[in-house]
C-alpha cells in the first residue's frame, strides 16, 4: 500500500494533483496534504484505503450539481481538514471513519456518510449543509463531542445509536439541527446541551450513564432559545446533583418528552429554574421536581413526595387526575402569588379530589384570590384560570 500525496490543488482524476502522476486507488491512502482536492468523475466508484492530510487545511469537495460516490475503507482526517459539498451537489462516501468529520461554512450540499464513525476526537461537525450518518456512532476525546451543528443552516441525522464518552456533550445543537434516530448515551459529559436556537431530536433513549455530579442527561443553558424533543426515555444515573431534566435560569427554550423520566435520587429528577422552561413530560416521573418560577407541564404518573421545594413556578398536569398530589410547599417556603396548580376541566365530573389537593387549593385560593374559579368542592382549578 501506497501513500499517495497531492502536490496541488485539483481534481482527483488528474494526474498532475497527485505525486507520481497517479489517482490514488484501492490499495492507497490519498493524503490532502492541505490541498483542495475536487471528486470531479464518478464513471467508477473512488476506492481509496484510507484518507489523510498532512498538511492540515485540507479540502474534499465535488464539482456542482453533481452526485459522486467514494468508498474509503479508514476515513482518518484531523480536525483541520474538512468536506465542502457545493449547495446543489451529493457526496456519498461509503466505509469506516475513525476520527472526526468535519463541515465547513462553505459546505452547502449533502454529504452522506454510509458507515459506522469509531473516532476519538468527536464525531460530526457541521457549520453549514447536511451531513446524514447512516451507522452507528462510538465517540470520545477530549473536548469533543457526538455530533455538533454551529451555523443555523447546519443539519445532522444519524441513522443509528450515539454513544459518546468525550468531556464534551454527545449532542450540541449551537444553531442548526440536530437528529439521532436511535438511542443516545453519555458516561462522561451532558448528553444534550443545546445553546443558541438549536434543535434536537432524538427518537430514541437519552440517559447519562455515569456517576459525576452536575452533568445532567438534558441541560438547556442559560438564554438558550432551544427546542429538545425526545421520543423515548430521559434517564440519569448519577445521584448527586445530576438531573434527568435541568432548565437553566433564565433559558427560554423547551424541552417535550415523550416518554418516562427517571433519576435514582428522588430529588434529582427534573428541575426547572427560575424563568425556564417549559418542560412537558408526557410520560411517568420517577422521582421529584423542583420549579422555581419556570413551567412544568406533566401528563403521565407524578410522584408525591420530594417537591417540597416548589416556589414561584407553573406546574400544570393535563393527564388522568392523581390519586394523590404532591406535598405542598411548607411555611418556610410559601406559595408565591404566580405559583398555580391546574386540571382540566374534564375532572371536575370526578367529585373525588386528589389526597393533598386541598392543601394546594388554600393556598391557590389565598395567593391568586381566585377562590371564585376553583371547583365547587375546592380542590381543583380550572385552566381558564391561567388567563
Amino acid at each position: 500500500m501506497a501513500t499517495i500525496t497531492a502536490t496541488q490543488s485539483g481534481n482527483a482524476s488528474a494526474g498532475a494533483t497527485w505525486t507520481g502522476g497517479v489517482k490514488p486507488g484501492s490499495s492507497d491512502t490519498a493524503d490532502l496534504n492541505g490541498k483542495t482536492v475536487t471528486v470531479d468523475v464518478d464513471a467508477e466508484a473512488w476506492h481509496i484505503a484510507s484518507l489523510i492530510d498532512s498538511g492540515g487545511g485540507g479540502i474534499l469537495t465535488v464539482t456542482a450539481a453533481t452526485t459522486r460516490n467514494i468508498t474509503i475503507d479508514d476515513l482518518a482526517l484531523p480536525a483541520t481538514a474538512f468536506f465542502q459539498v457545493p449547495a446543489d451537489a451529493v457526496l456519498n462516501i461509503t466505509g469506516a471513519a475513525s476520527t472526526l468529520i468535519s463541515a465547513n461554512d462553505s459546505h452547502a450540499g449533502t454529504l452522506n456518510f454510509l458507515g459506522n464513525i469509531t473516532s476519538a476526537t468527536g464525531g460530526v461537525q457541521a457549520s453549514a449543509g447536511k451531513v446524514n450518518v447512516t451507522g452507528a456512532m462510538t465517540t470520545s476525546g477530549a473536548a469533543s463531542y457526538g455530533i455538533h451543528s454551529i451555523g443555523d443552516t447546519a443539519r445532522i441525522v444519524v441513522t443509528g445509536n450515539l454513544s459518546h464518552t468525550g468531556t464534551n456533550s454527545a449532542v450540541r445543537a449551537a444553531g442548526g439541527f440536530c437528529k439521532v434516530n436511535g438511542n443516545v448515551e453519555s458516561s462522561a459529559s451532558s448528553v444534550i446541551n443545546p445553546v443558541s436556537s438549536g434543535i434536537t431530536v432524538v427518537n430514541g433513549n437519552v440517559s447519562y450513564t455515569g456517576a459525576e455530579a452536575n452533568v445532567n442527561a438534558i441541560h438547556l443553558a442559560t438564554s438558550a432559545k432551544a427546542l429538545v424533543i425526545v421520543n423515548g426515555n430521559v434517564s440519569t444515573s448519577a445521584t448527586s446533583a445530576s438531573y434527568a431534566v435541568y432548565v437553566q435560569a433564565s433559558s427560554s427554550g423547551a424541552c417535550i418528552i415523550s416518554g418516562n423520566t427517571s433519576a435514582p435520587n428522588a430529588t434529582n429528577t427534573i428541575s426547572v429554574t427560575a424563568n425556564g422552561g417549559p418542560v412537558i413530560v408526557l410520560g411517568t416521573i420517577t422521582g421529584g421536581a423542583t420549579i422555581a418560577a419556570g413551567v412544568l407541564i406533566t401528563n403521565g404518573a407524578i410522584p408525591t413526595s420530594n417537591w417540597t421545594n416548589v416556589s414561584g413556578g407553573i406546574w400544570m398536569h393535563i393527564g388522568p387526575k392523581p390519586a394523590a398530589l404532591p406535598a405542598a410547599p411548607g411555611p418556610s417556603i410559601g406559595l408565591p402569588a404566580i405559583t398555580k396548580l391546574a386540571f382540566g376541566e374534564k375532572y371536575f365530573a370526578d367529585t373525588t379530589a386528589p389526597t393533598g389537593a386541598a392543601t394546594w387549593s388554600v393556598d391557590l385560593a389565598a395567593d391568586l384570590n381566585q377562590s371564585a374559579v376553583l371547583g365547587t368542592h375546592g380542590e381543583l382549578m380550572r385552566l381558564s384560570a391561567l388567563a
